[in-house]
């Protein structure tokens, strides 16, 4: 296989690894479509219990000289056809057992009487033509006649310069029979390998592997034994083709091997001019011919599955028989016509296609297909790892697909890699590694790519100078830690946090607990406080040891709880080789009347539970979480329950919490004397999770309206994916069967619309009475009536003021129902499976639709302006402009080496499909972010000239097409921020 090869099978696998890519990027930057990564690896141990692979890509899945080329994965899920049954795709181990029989080693030599009496039986192949062996013996007497009076002391067909020994064409063979027979209609093509003819001697295998020399001395050659008992079946496109062949043996008594002319090690032996002439790819029994394979590949890669793949096979060989068929009746209606045909006798009939005593024809199943396909790639792994590992990666693009972990098996119900499949890829779209991860964690996936940094290295690459993500801001500090060559020539950007710092106020007091004694009285004293019937909140967070070097975590070294104005600070480093944890913060952590609120809560108290060596059927868990995001994502505060609390800090309380990634991820946690930035930040992290959620318990969730709902009550009105609030309204009193022409249904609801939070947010024709889409900026001014539906209607309170920091009036969310284990469950409406990683990978994204200019998107020029969403990102422009002119004269600075990725961009301004701007938005932002080619835009602008189309229409209408032909760039900071900046005031 040669380097240019693999690279293009490898760079193939790219698109697969990215299935968040913005379309329009994709077309830019020439993505290929998103093919399957195998998963499964392959061994083969021959009956000796040797470990086999096809030697110089010879034996199963390959042969001399095969290559594999671009898009060589098989998609992960074909196309729609496949769909209907992919039962040959998510194979659990259920295959029959001839077909996982099919993909043993191929015998040195399949005989029968030099076989173990066990494996004599699976010998038999019962769809091989009856009247096959008669005339495999007739065609050996004929080569063996034809090779003892050639001149050559060949076969004819040698002499013809081809391996084929094929039947006439029926046409000559019938004219010269009276009364034609259907045998002659389909003769068997052979395919002669007779290597001994071709070249003088040939060295037997065993031999040379073990270094074991002949009698004599010398290397040994193997002797010629004669005929193979049985020709090989092989499938080609159109026909099958039986090989024919020649038996081997050492005549050395220390091996005595005997080999079969198409055994893969024998064919390895031969010389490399020689062995590439032996185009056949053989499985246990059976095998396809490279014209087969090269056409599977291609079908693969350009998404037909297995399924159709064995269908247009078998319409391949069923066209063949049938016009052969068609040939035989011409023949005898010739014949009936003539003037001789009274003398015929009954005509044999031309029998079934799989009629052993007539065509007998055969192809294979879709599984086998699949297994074939599946363990090509797999015989090429070594390969396609070692070409990876010697790719420059000057530049690397990382993300996780969750496509593939979608066809893996569970373990008990649960997905055994929820982190996806983590790839990177290097500048020139080439893969440098894959990762299939339990989840997104750093540590999953940190080691690859150091890995590729020591490859770098190795093989005297440049080091890696950028990486590409899609979450810059998290990825950033353990990218730079583990990759030091991303911070080379960096100059930090210095914080420019446009919000004030959170503080921890001076009437609160921090207390570190560094004794079990300190621990049980300050414990006790909130114990010995619960009430029966009363919950006690406190917010709680963990900090561990994480050493980035080698991708190892330490235990839970730090828990801070904070309530009231009381922080404590409690190492735990003293506890683990100390007879465990106090048993006093036992119990207030199995206390499920003690309620622990902090971000990600209940994971961080199973992994103390874990640190604790305790088992689930022998101890208590740790109960009472409560998952902050979780209540955010209720309130419409966030869109991702999986928040982390720096951007809830400013969110919520308009606060920034630092987070000094030299300090949260660090080995120093476990350290005897905790420093003083470590317990500011421990403090810190807790009283800001404090804030947070007597902020958040202000803000009611709301209830789901039914039509039970009483009049009058307040109600909000959603956007259709429920991210957020586009109007207020009450419940109207009378509740007609029909509005303005509108059913009120079972699932609708008359609204009294009072207040518009989104003017642009378009009402669905289906509820309008011109049947047409309207935006809320269309309507009279409040209050007004509308049919609502019910799905996107909840309740509504009035805001409460944050409760007093006293004990007595501690927060209460009445809204939310506490179960007695770590998790937490809200009630009120929300999106099923909103957090599932998977989950949103299906739906079209708000941008994906730029072409389109409907009535009712509204006009930007004419559209109202948000005063007060000005007058905020006005103060934000004017902190950034200052950044910005101060390091225009030092714009070649290096100010990261961690990037946001150019197609998770657009993801980063998200804005309602119901939004009657949404499409007006998203193309200004576009051609905001993306800057034209010069060149590219002179030729194309040149093209359409030509054709009478303008550069505008085509952008404006046609983008993807002009995408595919003018290459794209994003400016540098100084230029980018203007123009989005234009774009995002222009749209206020």
């Amino acid at each position: 296989m040669s380097r240019h090869e693999i690279d293009s099978d490898v760079t193939s696998l790219a698109s697969s690894v990215l299935p968040d890519i913005d379309n329009e990027a994709i077309e830019s930057n020439s993505v290929p479509s998103q093919p399957q990564v195998p998963t499964e690896g392959y061994t083969m141990n021959s009956s000796k219990g040797s470990h086999w692979c096809p030697p110089h890509g010879m034996g199963l899945g390959s042969n001399p000289g095969s290559v594999l080329t671009a898009n060589e994965m098989p998609d992960s899920s074909f196309t729609d056809y496949d769909d209907e049954n992919v039962d040959y795709l998510l194979a659990d181990g259920s295959d029959s057992e001839e077909e996982m029989e099919e993909f043993k080693p191929i015998p040195d030599n399949d005989e029968n009487e030099n076989l173990p009496e066990s494996e004599k039986s699976q010998q038999k192949r019962a769809s091989l033509p009856i009247w096959l062996n008669q005339n495999y013996a007739d065609t050996r007497e004929r080569l063996t006649s034809e090779i003892a009076n050639n001149a050559s002391r060949r076969p004819t067909c040698y002499d013809r310069g081809t391996f084929i020994d094929g039947p006439s064409a029926a046409c000559f063979v019938t004219t010269k029979k009276f009364q034609p027979k259907p045998h002659d209609f389909y003769s068997p093509t052979y395919f002669i390998w007779l290597p001994h003819l071709l070249c003088s001697k040939i060295p037997c295998p065993a031999c040379l592997a073990d270094s074991r020399q002949a009698v004599k001395g010398g290397t040994q050659y193997l002797n010629v034994k004669g005929w193979s008992k049985r020709p090989r079946r092989v499938v080609d496109i159109e026909e099958c083709i039986f090989i024919v062949g020649y038996c081997y043996i050492c005549p050395n008594p220390a091996c005595g091997k005997w080999y079969q002319s198409w055994n893969p090690e024998f064919i390895s032996a031969l010389p490399r001019s020689l062995s590439i002439q032996f185009t056949h790819h053989l499985t246990y029994r059976s095998g396809l011919t490279d014209r087969v394979v090269a056409l599977l590949r291609s079908c693969f890669q350009h998404g037909m599955g297995p399924g159709p793949f064995s269908e247009m096979i078998r319409t391949h060989h069923l066209r063949r028989y049938e016009k052969l068929h068609v040939e035989y009746l011409e023949a005898i209606l010739i014949r009936t016509e003539s003037a001789a045909g009274h003398l015929l006798s009954k005509f044999d009939p031309f029998g079934s296609f799989d009629d052993r005593n007539g065509y007998a024809g055969f192809t294979p199943s879709p599984v086998y297909f699949r297994d074939f396909y599946v363990r090509f790639i797999s015989s090429h792994a070594t390969e396609m790892d070692q070409h990876m590992a010697m790719l420059s990666a000057e530049v690397l693009q990382i993300d996780h697909s969750y496509k593939v972990i979608r066809h893996l098996g569970k373990v008990s119900g649960e997905t055994v890699f929820a982190g996806g499949l983590h790839t990177s890829v290097n500048e020139m779209g080439e893969i440098r590694s894959m990762v299939l991860t339990p989840s997104k964690s750093h540590v999953q996936f940190m080691p690859a790519l150091k890995a590729i940094s020591k490859s770098l290295e190795m093989y005297g690459h440049k080091p890696i100078s950028a990486v590409m993500t899609d979450m810059p801001r998290i990825d950033k500090p353990e990218l730079e830690n583990t990759l030091p060559s991303l911070l080379t020539g960096v100059v930090p950007v210095p914080d420019i946090a446009t919000l004030p710092k959170i503080t921890v106020p001076n009437e609160w007091n921090v207390t570190q607990l560094s004794s079990r004694y300190q621990v049980n009285t300050r414990l006790n004293t909130i114990m010995d406080s619960l009430s029966e019937n009363e919950d006690f909140y406190v917010a709680m967070d963990m900090e561990w040891s994480v050493d980035l070097e080698n991708g190892i975590q330490g235990r839970v070294a730090l828990i801070s709880i904070a309530f009231e104005h009381e922080i404590f600070l409690l190492p735990l480093h003293c506890y683990w080789h100390d007879g465990g944890l106090p048993n006093v913060l036992l119990t207030f952590l199995r206390s499920p009347q003690i309620r622990k609120v902090g971000i990600k809560i209940g994971a961080d108290l199973k992994r103390l539970f874990n640190d604790c060596k305790f088992k689930d059927k022998d101890s208590q868990p740790f109960t009472g979480a409560i998952e902050l995001g979780k209540i955010s994502k209720e309130r419409n505060i966030t869109k991702n329950a999986g928040v982390g609390l720096a951007d809830l800090t400013s969110q919520v309380l308009q606060l920034f919490l630092p987070k000094d990634p030299s300090i949260r991820v660090s080995t120093a946690w476990d350290n005897s004397e905790l420093s003083e930035s470590q317990k500011s930040y421990a403090a810190l992290d807790a009283y800001a999770t404090w804030e947070v959620f007597r902020a958040l318990s202000t803000i009611s969730i709301g209830t789901a309206v039914t039509r039970a709902t009483p009049i009058g009550t307040p109600v909000s009105l959603l956007s259709s994916d429920r991210s957020k609030i586009v109007a207020h309204g009450h419940v109207m009193p009378d509740q007609p069967k029909k509005l303005l022409g509108i059913n009120v249904t079972k699932t609708r609801l008359v609204v009294t619309v009072t207040s518009i939070l989104v003017p642009g947010h378009i009402v669905s024709g289906d509820l309008m009475p011109s049947k047409e889409d309207v935006p809320f900026s269309s309507f009279p001014e409040p209050p007004f009536n509308l049919v609502c539906k019910l799905k996107h209607l909840q309740t509504r309170e009035e805001s409460k003021s944050a409760p007093p920091l006293t004990q007595s009036s501690k927060p209460v969310l009445q809204s939310i129902i506490y179960s007695s284990d770590t998790t937490t469950s809200v009630a009120g409406p929300s999106n099923a499976n909103s957090d599932d990683p998977t989950a949103d990978h299906e739906h079209p994204q708000w941008y994906s639709d730029t072409d389109l200019f409907l009535e009712s998107d509204q006009d930007p020029t004419s559209s109202f302006a948000d005063e007060t969403g000005i007058a905020s990102y006005s103060t934000l422009l004017h902190v950034l402009s200052d950044s910005l002119n101060a390091r225009a004269s030092s714009s070649e600075i290096k100010r990261s080496g961690v990037y946001g990725d150019i197609w998770h961009l657009m993801n980063q301004f998200p804005i309602s499909m119901q939004h009657g701007l949404r499409r007006p938005y998203a193309r200004a932002l576009r051609d905001a972010f993306f800057q034209y080619d010069p060149e590219d835009k002179a030729a194309v602008k040149l093209f359409l000239a030509e054709k009478g189309v303008s550069w505008e229409s085509m952008v404006s209408y046609h983008s993807r097409w002009l995408f595919q032909r003018v290459k794209r760039f994003v400016p540098p900071p100084e230029e980018l921020f203007p123009r989005v900046s234009q774009v995002v005031m222009g749209l206020l």
